[in-house]
């Protein structure tokens, strides 16, 4: 921990890497943008890069902080109107733009 040398107090440490949720929704964003940026986002191609994401950023992690973590980015998913259509690498960006925020 690192004293503050104005107030003379203990801050906590900063923390260095993205949270759990976070790594999930960046792993999503890559899938997509990986496989097929140019095809429309369907709930089916959305539901498959979610569920291997989840498997690759998530998998080795205990059952509770998994359920959290999918929790959070679940949460954060950027929604998009009924009629509106978008291509997987837009998506991504999105994805990835909801990843900083969390």
């Amino acid at each position: 921990m690192a004293t503050n040398t104005i107030l003379g107090s203990t801050s906590l440490p900063v923390q260095t890497q993205p949270s759990y949720a976070a790594q999930l929704l960046t792993a999503l964003a890559d899938r997509l943008d990986n496989s097929r940026p140019t095809a429309t986002l369907t709930h089916r191609i959305l539901a498959l890069a979610l569920a291997l994401a989840t498997a690759s950023t998530l998998g080795a992690l205990p059952a509770a902080v998994q359920g959290n973590a999918a929790t959070r980015a679940l949460a954060a998913l950027p929604q998009l109107a009924p009629s509106e259509w978008t291509t997987c690498g837009e998506y991504a960006l999105r994805l990835r733009a909801a990843a900083k925020e969390l």
